[in-house]
Protein backbone atom coordinates (compact mmCIF):
# COMPACT_ATOMS: atom_id res chain seq x y z
CA UNK A 1 0.00 0.00 0.00
CA UNK A 2 1.37 2.97 -1.09
CA UNK A 3 -0.06 6.54 -0.16
CA UNK A 4 0.83 10.24 0.55
CA UNK A 5 -2.14 10.52 2.43
CA UNK A 6 -1.63 9.18 6.40
CA UNK A 7 -5.99 9.29 6.29
CA UNK A 8 -6.30 6.78 3.97
CA UNK A 9 -3.18 4.57 4.99
CA UNK A 10 -4.75 4.32 8.10
CA UNK A 11 -8.43 3.58 7.12
CA UNK A 12 -7.01 0.58 4.96
CA UNK A 13 -4.59 -0.35 8.83
CA UNK A 14 -8.00 -0.54 10.48
CA UNK A 15 -9.20 -3.19 8.44
CA UNK A 16 -7.99 -6.50 8.93
CA UNK A 17 -6.97 -6.94 4.75
CA UNK A 18 -3.40 -8.51 4.97
CA UNK A 19 -0.65 -5.97 4.17
CA UNK A 20 2.63 -6.51 2.87
CA UNK A 21 4.29 -3.35 3.28
CA UNK A 22 3.39 0.35 3.98
CA UNK A 23 5.03 2.65 2.31
CA UNK A 24 4.11 6.73 3.32
CA UNK A 25 5.07 9.34 0.39
CA UNK A 26 6.28 12.85 1.10
CA UNK A 27 5.58 15.26 -1.71
CA UNK A 28 8.75 17.79 0.18
CA UNK A 29 12.81 17.06 -0.78
CA UNK A 30 12.99 15.54 2.88
CA UNK A 31 10.74 14.03 5.04
CA UNK A 32 9.12 15.55 7.59
CA UNK A 33 10.45 15.51 11.65
CA UNK A 34 7.91 14.34 14.31
CA UNK A 35 5.78 17.40 15.71
CA UNK A 36 6.24 18.50 19.30
CA UNK A 37 2.80 16.56 19.50
CA UNK A 38 3.76 13.45 18.58
CA UNK A 39 4.70 11.67 21.97
CA UNK A 40 1.08 12.91 23.00
CA UNK A 41 -0.68 11.52 19.60
CA UNK A 42 1.49 8.41 20.03
CA UNK A 43 0.01 7.24 23.19
CA UNK A 44 -3.38 8.64 22.57
CA UNK A 45 -3.40 6.68 18.90
CA UNK A 46 -4.09 10.05 17.12
CA UNK A 47 -3.12 11.46 13.82
CA UNK A 48 -0.49 9.48 11.79
CA UNK A 49 1.48 8.83 14.85
CA UNK A 50 -1.44 6.53 16.12
CA UNK A 51 -1.03 4.97 12.56
CA UNK A 52 2.22 4.06 13.02
CA UNK A 53 1.55 2.25 16.35
CA UNK A 54 -1.12 0.13 14.71
CA UNK A 55 1.60 -0.41 11.73
CA UNK A 56 3.91 -1.96 14.83
CA UNK A 57 1.29 -3.91 16.81
CA UNK A 58 0.19 -5.72 13.22
CA UNK A 59 4.22 -6.22 12.60
CA UNK A 60 3.41 -4.14 9.05
CA UNK A 61 6.71 -2.89 7.73
CA UNK A 62 6.48 0.70 7.06
CA UNK A 63 8.72 2.63 4.71
CA UNK A 64 8.76 6.34 4.53
CA UNK A 65 10.06 7.75 1.05
CA UNK A 66 9.61 11.02 -0.42
CA UNK A 67 8.10 11.29 -3.85
CA UNK A 68 11.80 11.90 -5.77
CA UNK A 69 12.73 8.32 -4.09
CA UNK A 70 10.03 6.17 -5.19
CA UNK A 71 10.68 5.26 -8.65
CA UNK A 72 14.26 3.76 -7.32
CA UNK A 73 12.77 2.71 -3.88
CA UNK A 74 9.76 0.68 -5.08
CA UNK A 75 10.54 -2.45 -7.35
CA UNK A 76 12.77 -3.61 -5.00
CA UNK A 77 10.84 -3.51 -2.05
CA UNK A 78 7.48 -5.33 -4.12
CA UNK A 79 9.92 -7.54 -5.22
CA UNK A 80 10.94 -8.31 -2.01
CA UNK A 81 7.46 -8.27 0.08
CA UNK A 82 6.47 -10.57 -3.00
CA UNK A 83 2.75 -8.09 -3.23
CA UNK A 84 0.60 -9.37 -5.29
CA UNK A 85 -1.32 -6.11 -5.91
CA UNK A 86 0.02 -2.32 -5.24
CA UNK A 87 -3.27 0.29 -3.52
CA UNK A 88 -2.54 3.38 -4.45
CA UNK A 89 -3.88 7.20 -3.46
CA UNK A 90 -2.15 10.84 -3.94
CA UNK A 91 1.10 9.44 -5.00
CA UNK A 92 2.96 10.52 -8.47
CA UNK A 93 3.06 9.03 -11.44
CA UNK A 94 5.17 5.69 -11.33
CA UNK A 95 7.27 4.49 -14.62
CA UNK A 96 6.80 0.91 -15.56
CA UNK A 97 9.75 -0.53 -13.66
CA UNK A 98 7.26 0.06 -10.59
CA UNK A 99 3.56 -0.98 -12.06
CA UNK A 100 4.95 -4.23 -13.42
CA UNK A 101 6.54 -5.67 -10.47
CA UNK A 102 3.31 -6.92 -8.64
CA UNK A 103 1.08 -9.90 -10.59
CA UNK A 104 -1.68 -7.52 -10.52
CA UNK A 105 -0.40 -4.53 -10.88
CA UNK A 106 -1.73 -1.83 -8.88
CA UNK A 107 -4.79 -0.16 -8.23
CA UNK A 108 -5.36 3.56 -7.17
CA UNK A 109 -8.00 5.37 -5.44
CA UNK A 110 -9.09 8.70 -7.96
CA UNK A 111 -11.56 11.58 -6.22
CA UNK A 112 -13.86 11.93 -8.68
CA UNK A 113 -15.48 9.81 -11.11
CA UNK A 114 -13.19 9.55 -13.68
CA UNK A 115 -13.05 10.39 -16.52
CA UNK A 116 -13.89 13.93 -15.25
CA UNK A 117 -11.70 15.91 -12.95
CA UNK A 118 -8.18 13.73 -13.72
CA UNK A 119 -5.19 15.52 -12.20
CA UNK A 120 -3.71 16.12 -8.67
CA UNK A 121 -6.27 18.73 -7.53
CA UNK A 122 -9.43 17.46 -8.12
CA UNK A 123 -12.11 18.73 -5.08
CA UNK A 124 -10.52 22.09 -5.85
CA UNK A 125 -11.44 22.06 -9.37
CA UNK A 126 -14.82 20.71 -9.10
CA UNK A 127 -15.08 23.48 -6.34
CA UNK A 128 -14.24 26.14 -8.91
CA UNK A 129 -16.94 24.85 -11.05
CA UNK A 130 -19.33 24.68 -7.77
CA UNK A 131 -19.92 21.21 -8.79
CA UNK A 132 -21.66 19.12 -5.74
CA UNK A 133 -21.44 15.68 -7.37
CA UNK A 134 -18.80 13.90 -5.81
CA UNK A 135 -17.57 10.62 -5.91
CA UNK A 136 -15.06 8.03 -5.54
CA UNK A 137 -12.99 5.61 -8.39
CA UNK A 138 -10.94 2.70 -8.32
CA UNK A 139 -8.82 2.41 -11.23
CA UNK A 140 -5.73 0.55 -12.81
CA UNK A 141 -2.38 2.86 -12.65
CA UNK A 142 -0.79 3.55 -15.65
CA UNK A 143 1.90 5.79 -17.02
CA UNK A 144 -0.78 8.47 -18.56
CA UNK A 145 -2.39 10.18 -15.22
CA UNK A 146 -5.74 8.71 -13.65
CA UNK A 147 -6.49 6.99 -17.42
CA UNK A 148 -6.06 3.84 -16.39
CA UNK A 149 -9.10 1.21 -16.73
CA UNK A 150 -12.14 1.74 -14.31
CA UNK A 151 -12.57 -0.80 -11.77
CA UNK A 152 -15.26 0.56 -9.45
CA UNK A 153 -16.96 3.60 -8.83
CA UNK A 154 -18.80 5.10 -5.94
CA UNK A 155 -20.56 8.72 -6.08
CA UNK A 156 -21.86 11.07 -3.32
CA UNK A 157 -23.21 14.35 -2.72
CA UNK A 158 -21.28 16.83 -1.60
CA UNK A 159 -22.95 19.36 0.76
CA UNK A 160 -22.56 23.31 0.11
CA UNK A 161 -19.73 24.30 1.83
CA UNK A 162 -17.85 21.39 3.06
CA UNK A 163 -13.76 21.48 2.91
CA UNK A 164 -11.44 19.60 1.66
CA UNK A 165 -11.00 17.59 4.98
CA UNK A 166 -14.37 16.48 5.47
CA UNK A 167 -15.09 15.75 1.60
CA UNK A 168 -11.61 13.13 1.93
CA UNK A 169 -13.35 11.46 4.87
CA UNK A 170 -16.53 10.66 3.17
CA UNK A 171 -14.84 9.75 0.29
CA UNK A 172 -12.01 7.99 1.38
CA UNK A 173 -13.62 6.27 5.05
CA UNK A 174 -17.18 5.77 3.92
CA UNK A 175 -16.78 5.39 0.12
CA UNK A 176 -13.32 4.79 -1.04
CA UNK A 177 -11.80 2.06 1.35
CA UNK A 178 -14.76 -0.15 0.86
CA UNK A 179 -14.73 0.43 -2.18
CA UNK A 180 -11.00 -0.47 -2.77
CA UNK A 181 -11.51 -3.30 -0.39
CA UNK A 182 -13.99 -5.22 -2.57
CA UNK A 183 -11.96 -4.60 -5.87
CA UNK A 184 -8.87 -6.18 -3.90
CA UNK A 185 -11.44 -9.32 -3.28
CA UNK A 186 -12.21 -9.58 -6.80
CA UNK A 187 -8.94 -8.96 -8.23
CA UNK A 188 -8.20 -12.07 -5.52
CA UNK A 189 -10.54 -13.93 -7.06
CA UNK A 190 -9.77 -14.24 -10.76
CA UNK A 191 -12.64 -11.05 -11.67
CA UNK A 192 -11.20 -7.99 -13.08
CA UNK A 193 -14.44 -5.94 -14.37
CA UNK A 194 -12.12 -3.15 -16.22
CA UNK A 195 -14.03 -0.41 -18.25
CA UNK A 196 -11.38 1.39 -20.41
CA UNK A 197 -11.25 5.14 -20.53
CA UNK A 198 -12.29 7.41 -23.33
CA UNK A 199 -9.56 9.45 -24.28
CA UNK A 200 -11.18 13.03 -23.45
CA UNK A 201 -12.33 13.97 -20.13
CA UNK A 202 -15.62 16.19 -20.15
CA UNK A 203 -13.79 18.38 -17.50
CA UNK A 204 -10.35 20.42 -18.01
CA UNK A 205 -7.52 18.88 -16.13
CA UNK A 206 -6.91 19.45 -12.17
CA UNK A 207 -3.43 20.68 -12.77
CA UNK A 208 -1.56 21.30 -9.27
CA UNK A 209 -1.40 25.18 -8.18
CA UNK A 210 -0.22 27.06 -6.02
CA UNK A 211 -1.86 28.56 -3.20
CA UNK A 212 -1.51 31.79 -4.67
CA UNK A 213 -2.74 30.26 -8.46
CA UNK A 214 -5.89 28.81 -6.65
CA UNK A 215 -6.68 32.48 -5.46
CA UNK A 216 -6.84 33.18 -9.04
CA UNK A 217 -8.96 30.97 -10.40
CA UNK A 218 -11.80 32.90 -7.99
CA UNK A 219 -13.87 34.85 -10.70
CA UNK A 220 -15.21 37.87 -8.77
CA UNK A 221 -17.19 39.43 -11.53
CA UNK A 222 -19.20 36.47 -12.01
CA UNK A 223 -19.37 34.04 -9.02
CA UNK A 224 -22.32 34.51 -6.63
CA UNK A 225 -21.65 34.74 -2.94
CA UNK A 226 -22.40 31.20 -1.96
CA UNK A 227 -19.99 29.99 -4.97
CA UNK A 228 -17.32 31.86 -3.03
CA UNK A 229 -17.69 30.86 -0.29
CA UNK A 230 -17.99 26.98 -1.11
CA UNK A 231 -14.56 27.55 -2.80
CA UNK A 232 -12.81 29.16 0.21
CA UNK A 233 -13.86 26.08 2.55
CA UNK A 234 -11.85 23.99 0.50
CA UNK A 235 -8.77 24.64 2.23
CA UNK A 236 -6.74 27.60 3.39
CA UNK A 237 -5.08 28.73 0.17
CA UNK A 238 -6.41 31.81 1.29
CA UNK A 239 -4.27 32.48 4.30
CA UNK A 240 -1.31 33.81 2.48
CA UNK A 241 -3.46 36.80 1.46
CA UNK A 242 -4.23 37.92 5.06
CA UNK A 243 -2.57 40.88 6.22
CA UNK A 244 0.43 40.02 8.62
CA UNK A 245 -0.78 39.73 11.99
CA UNK A 246 0.15 40.97 15.55
CA UNK A 247 -1.14 40.39 19.08
CA UNK A 248 -2.88 37.87 19.67
CA UNK A 249 -3.47 36.86 15.95
CA UNK A 250 -0.19 35.52 15.78
CA UNK A 251 -1.30 32.32 17.91
CA UNK A 252 -4.31 31.33 16.01
CA UNK A 253 -5.19 29.72 12.78
CA UNK A 254 -7.66 30.75 11.03
CA UNK A 255 -11.32 28.98 8.90
CA UNK A 256 -14.12 30.29 6.88
CA UNK A 257 -17.10 31.21 8.61
CA UNK A 258 -20.30 32.26 7.44
CA UNK A 259 -21.41 34.24 4.38
CA UNK A 260 -22.72 37.24 5.18
CA UNK A 261 -24.98 39.41 2.76
CA UNK A 262 -25.02 43.41 2.46
CA UNK A 263 -23.80 46.40 1.49
CA UNK A 264 -19.77 45.85 0.25
CA UNK A 265 -17.35 48.15 2.10
CA UNK A 266 -14.52 47.33 -0.34
CA UNK A 267 -13.89 46.24 -3.60
CA UNK A 268 -14.13 42.46 -4.36
CA UNK A 269 -11.71 40.46 -3.12
CA UNK A 270 -10.01 43.01 -0.88
CA UNK A 271 -9.17 41.55 3.26
CA UNK A 272 -10.26 43.51 5.95
CA UNK A 273 -9.70 43.53 9.82
CA UNK A 274 -12.40 43.17 11.99
CA UNK A 275 -12.60 43.36 16.10
CA UNK A 276 -12.40 39.20 15.75
CA UNK A 277 -11.38 38.06 12.56
CA UNK A 278 -11.19 39.23 8.95
CA UNK A 279 -13.71 39.69 5.92
CA UNK A 280 -13.32 38.84 2.40
CA UNK A 281 -15.33 41.45 0.46
CA UNK A 282 -17.97 40.52 -2.74
CA UNK A 283 -19.50 42.54 -4.38
CA UNK A 284 -23.16 41.26 -2.56
CA UNK A 285 -21.54 40.93 0.75
CA UNK A 286 -18.35 39.47 2.43
CA UNK A 287 -17.19 36.28 3.88
CA UNK A 288 -16.06 35.67 7.52
CA UNK A 289 -12.49 34.46 8.58
CA UNK A 290 -12.64 33.85 11.91
CA UNK A 291 -9.90 32.36 14.63
CA UNK A 292 -9.53 28.19 15.25
CA UNK A 293 -7.22 27.80 18.57
CA UNK A 294 -4.15 26.06 17.45
CA UNK A 295 -2.36 24.02 19.81
CA UNK A 296 0.76 23.94 18.07
CA UNK A 297 0.92 27.82 17.51
CA UNK A 298 0.29 27.90 21.55
CA UNK A 299 3.73 25.90 21.95
CA UNK A 300 5.77 27.66 19.48
CA UNK A 301 4.73 30.87 20.71
CA UNK A 302 5.79 29.54 24.33
CA UNK A 303 8.77 28.23 23.17
CA UNK A 304 9.56 31.69 22.25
Amino acid sequence: MISADWRFLDAIVRTPVPLAAVVQVSWGKQIPSRSPLSPIKTVIGRGQEGMWRRLAKRRIPLLRLTASDCAGALPELLSQTRANVGLSYKNPIFPSEVLEVPPLGIINLHPSLLPAYRGALPLVWMAQDYCLEGGVTVHEMSRRADRGAILAQAPFQIRHGMSEDEIEHELIVNRGVPLAIRTLEQLAAGERPAQPQPSKSPTPVARFKSDSGIWEMIDWSDWSLAHLHHFLRQRPFWEHRLPTPCGWRRHVRWEIGEACRGTPQHAPGDITPTRLGYRIEHRDGFVVVRPRPSVSRLMSAVRS
